[in-house]
């Protein structure tokens, strides 16, 4: 395993994306094995705002992945939500692949 300092990525990223989903890929690879962060360097990404994300909200959000009441960080924020979840009984198969398909939609 390689470690690499958090305020690198972040300086590779905003070099490189310039749009709203700089917040967003910053935070994702931050929280990657490997990647050495502080929680104050988190709070700095996402902002001091950051609300923290409930089950039952990021279940309601995964069910919808495809409207578009809610943004794309509150989107992946939920979908980490669910795969951190000890049992996903609430969540159907089909909803859990649309979720993989709108992250495959976005990012690819």
């Amino acid at each position: 395993m390689r470690l690499i300092n958090a305020d690198d990525v972040k300086n590779i990223i905003c070099k490189y994306e310039n749009r709203l989903i700089q917040r967003t890929m910053i935070y994702m690879i931050e929280n990657m094995p490997g990647v050495v962060a502080t929680d104050e360097q988190i709070i700095e990404i996402c902002g001091k705002g950051m609300r923290k994300m409930t089950k039952s909200k990021a279940l309601a959000i995964v069910k919808n992945i495809y409207t578009d009441e809610e943004d794309m960080e509150d989107k992946l924020s939920a979908i980490q939500e669910i795969v951190e979840m000890e049992t996903h009984n609430s969540i159907t198969k089909q909803e859990l692949i649309d979720a993989l398909r709108w992250i495959l939609e976005v990012y690819l």
